[in-house]
């Protein structure tokens, strides 16, 4: 599933770079803002955003081990990351757990 989810992720950035006339080597954190945004007005879930953008982080990096020359990391930005889930989930007491397990 991880390799899937990369595949997406790094596949959307690319067709957005293709769509907008960005060379994907000559991009900069601006650019991976304005794609954030898009992927925002998509629709798309923070959890969803958030992996596209780490799966292009990631590729970056990779890229950047492989000494293939770009510009700047357009993943790599400081305002505004999704945050996947920005509520903890609810869980039961320890006495509610207990009586449960009664039952």
């Amino acid at each position: 599933h991880t390799a899937e989810s990369y595949r997406y992720g790094i596949t959307s950035w690319l067709n957005w770079c293709a769509a907008t006339g960005i060379n994907p080597l000559d991009a900069v954190p601006a650019h991976g803002q304005l794609w954030a945004t898009a992927l925002r007005d998509q629709g798309l879930s923070d959890g969803t955003r958030d992996n596209r953008l780490s799966a292009v982080r990631s590729w970056y990096e990779w890229l950047d081990e492989q000494d293939v020359p770009f510009r700047k990391n357009p993943a790599k930005f400081k305002t505004n990351r999704p945050k996947a889930n920005p509520t903890p989930t609810p869980a039961l007491a320890a006495e509610q757990l207990a009586n449960l397990l009664d039952v």
